[in-house]
């Protein structure tokens, strides 16, 4: 019918009759279950027409390829198949699972040796150094990123030399620093008690009674 209204070039009219018929069909199949449901006086046939409405399908067992194309539907064979798979997954893991495996094994200390710099010194090295013309990129750039590259940094230098983070072995340098000044020899004079360093005393008095200083 639709190829012979195009034939005839009369498309539009087909057109117009077949949404027509579609929309009277719809209307009229709904119209007959709104009143077979309002009609319905007891749930058998209310049940009835909602049966029709959406009718059940019986299912089907599903079905399993167990070697080559053979399928099967038996629960047992199926059962069976499965449990052999899973099974045969450890035999696999255990045979090729990886030798000598070891949670924290202490990595072998390589020849790069890094020297323990200060923070400050660090950023020194980012913020003044600019190598545009060798890695292309802006000096702007590394001076944002510097925060991010202290951190890397950092945790370099305390994996080579497994130690405590930088700042605190900064503060313990520190307070080895002063008990260091505090042990130093003192000599006394007008003003009160003042540190000198061993290496730095001012005069040497020699045994003929002069006096001079040492270059």
């Amino acid at each position: 019918m639709r190829d012979k209204y195009h034939s005839l070039g009369m498309w539009a009219e087909y057109r117009f009759w077949r949404n027509r018929t579609k929309y009277i069909i719809d209307t009229s199949k709904q119209q007959y279950y709104n009143d077979m449901i309002k009609d319905s006086k007891d749930s058998k046939t209310l049940w009835k027409c909602i049966h029709s409405l959406n009718p059940s399908n019986p299912s089907k067992p599903h079905e399993l390829i167990t070697t080559g194309d053979h399928k099967t539907t038996d629960h047992k064979e199926i059962a069976n198949t499965f449990n052999n798979y899973f099974t045969s997954c450890v035999e696999k893991l255990r045979h090729n699972r990886i030798k000598n495996y070891c949670i924290g094994l202490e990595a072998e200390r390589n020849q790069l040796q890094l020297a323990m710099n200060a923070l400050k010194e660090s950023n020194k090295i980012i913020y003044q150094t600019s190598l545009l013309e060798k890695d292309s990129i802006n000096e702007q750039i590394k001076k944002e990123a510097a925060i991010e590259m202290e951190k890397s940094m950092i945790q370099i230098k305390e994996i080579q030399l497994k130690k405590r983070p930088a700042k605190n072995l900064q503060r313990e340098n520190k307070e080895k620093w002063q008990k260091a000044q505090k042990k130093a020899p003192k000599k006394k004079d007008d003003k009160g008690t003042k540190k000198v360093k061993i290496a730095r005393l001012a005069r040497i008095t020699p045994t003929d009674g002069k006096s001079w200083k040492r270059n």
